[in-house]
């Protein structure tokens, strides 16, 4: 395995832990890797995984680039609730806990706004991803949810503010 990701001083901050296979897409190569940071001592620690008060936007849905420049957004409560911004409306709704992380309720609220049809079909997109989510790894200020098959089907950063 490789070394790691190395601070801009020379310093680890990442070693590669575990490798998983997951088979090759169109163009893509057939690869991911586990990262665990490491301190300043050397050891391994766990990443902090908190994704409650803070502001998400979405960067890619189902592996494809947010096609424009106003994309989805996700903010989770401290009580799981969840509101969302898919494009054109807004939704509401909770998440629960699940067999391996989380999942959102399939009960949203949303208002019906008039959209241009291709905001409308990215928008269908984010809300079916986001009904396939079962766990999430968050790492620094980026965060990716995951189907029950450890398939990568949001990508986030935090929202600046």
């Amino acid at each position: 395995m490789s070394p790691g990701i190395l601070s801009p001083d020379g310093r680890q901050q990442f070693r590669a832990t575990k490798t998983l296979e997951l088979p090759a897409g169109p163009d893509q190569p057939a690869f991911n890797i586990v990262l665990t940071m490491v301190t300043d001592t050397g050891t391994n620690v766990a990443v902090p995984r908190r994704i409650s008060g803070v502001a998400w936007t979405v960067t890619e849905v189902f592996g494809q680039a947010w096609p424009n420049d106003d994309p989805a957004t996700l903010m989770i409560d401290d009580e799981m609730n969840v509101s969302a911004f898919g494009g054109c409306n807004r939704f509401r709704g909770q998440m629960q806990p699940s067999g391996l992380g989380l999942a959102f309720l399939e009960n949203i609220a949303g208002t019906m706004m008039a959209c241009p049809y291709e905001i409308e079909a990215q928008e269908r997109r984010f809300l079916a991803a986001l009904a396939q989510v079962s766990d999430y790894v968050r790492y620094g200020a980026g965060l990716v949810m995951t189907d029950f098959d450890g398939r990568t089907v949001l990508h986030f950063v935090e929202t600046p503010e």
